[in-house]
């Protein structure tokens, strides 16, 4: 509370939101990315004749774990 305080004091109330842009231009690419690759991998491992809900999310978060991971 007192380090919120002080921010508010020193910079004002849009102190708080220092950093806000940087960590947006960050974030939204690789959250669309994660998605994206979630959404594609199970439209791509749904069996002719189910629906994407059918396989259920086990499969494509194991999938996109393991692609996550490999980069590292």
């Amino acid at each position: 509370m007192q380090v919120t305080m002080q921010i508010i004091r020193e910079d004002g109330f849009l102190g708080l939101f220092r950093g806000m842009i940087p960590t947006l231009v960050r974030e939204v690419p690789g959250y669309f990315f994660f998605f994206g690759g979630y959404e594609l991998s199970r439209y791509f491992l749904t069996p002719k004749g189910k629906t994407v809900d059918d396989i259920g999310e086990n499969i494509s978060i194991s999938l996109l774990t393991v692609i996550q991971f490999s980069d590292a």
